[in-house]
């Protein structure tokens, strides 16, 4: 195969995400995949994501390509690598993956390179890259997730897709019972045992009426834990990473699926 030569910006984006303060990878190692790769060491800048950088450029200006870059992702990725931290690859393998986009490229989980249609825009990128959106279809999640977050996973914005999922619990039991509140004030009046507005049993035995408080407790978790926290913090400081998303999400599908069983009573 022929990789297309990368652009400043371009290994510069994938230096930042190899060099991550968080999930990349660290100084010894970094030294340790540049040898592997052949690619002369850059220590004269202390910080990780200046150093590929500059050793990624100064090799592929000697080569007049960037095969060199290339040969360190698939180094870098290789599973062996990754055994105690398979997600964190996968995370990593996203990223990288938004950038390949750009060159009608990426890496697949089997560590190879192959050709895509090429992204026009970032936002191409991310969407071509993201993977949620699929995995939410292989757990069979409840169409009212997909829906209502799918623009969202789309441009992998975890923080809204879970807001607007969650909101869509809420959202689904003010329509379908007609009451005009909302939020915690909704479940306690939509789940009330001597007045239900939504019922999953006869309520006549304290198990079912126990069953009828759980579901309760369930969505008002969901309200407080993800709706309201999304609703009240700046995004910057509610971090939420795909496989966080991802566990979420199939909670408030699940939760979907149990009023599916229910019978909503229309209040006048």
């Amino acid at each position: 195969m022929t990789f297309p030569r990368l652009n400043n910006s371009e290994l510069e984006r994938i230096s930042s995400i190899l060099g991550d303060t968080k999930n990349g990878f660290t100084g010894s190692q970094i030294a340790r995949l540049l040898t592997l790769c052949s690619i002369p060491d850059d220590t004269s800048n202390t910080t990780k994501r200046h150093r590929l950088f500059n050793s990624f450029a100064r090799r592929c200006n000697l080569d007049q390509n960037s095969n060199c870059v290339y040969q360190f992702i698939q180094e870098a990725l290789q599973p062996s690598r990754w055994l105690d931290s398979p997600n964190e690859k996968e995370e990593m393998r996203r990223s990288i993956n938004e950038v390949l986009a750009l060159k009608g490229l990426q890496i697949t989980k089997e560590n190879q390179f192959e050709k895509v249609p090429e992204a026009t825009s970032v936002s191409d990128a991310k969407r071509r890259a993201a993977e949620l959106g699929r995995k939410l279809y292989d757990i069979n999640a409840h169409a009212l997730v997909r829906n209502c977050c799918t623009e969202e996973l789309l441009a992998n914005d975890f923080f809204h897709a879970v807001h607007e999922a969650a909101k869509s619990l809420t959202d689904r039991i003010a329509e379908q019972t007609g009451l005009s509140l909302d939020g915690a004030q909704l479940i306690e009046r939509a789940f009330s045992v001597s007045q239900p507005a939504v019922v999953l049993n006869t309520l006549r035995t304290s198990s079912e009426q126990n069953e009828h408080r759980g579901l309760k407790e369930m969505l008002l978790g969901i309200h407080y834990s993800v709706r309201n926290v999304t609703a009240h913090e700046m995004r910057m400081k509610w971090n939420i990473d795909e496989t966080a998303a991802l566990n979420t999400l199939s909670i408030i599908s699940a939760l979907h699926k149990i009023l599916d069983q229910c019978h909503f009573i229309r209040q006048i």
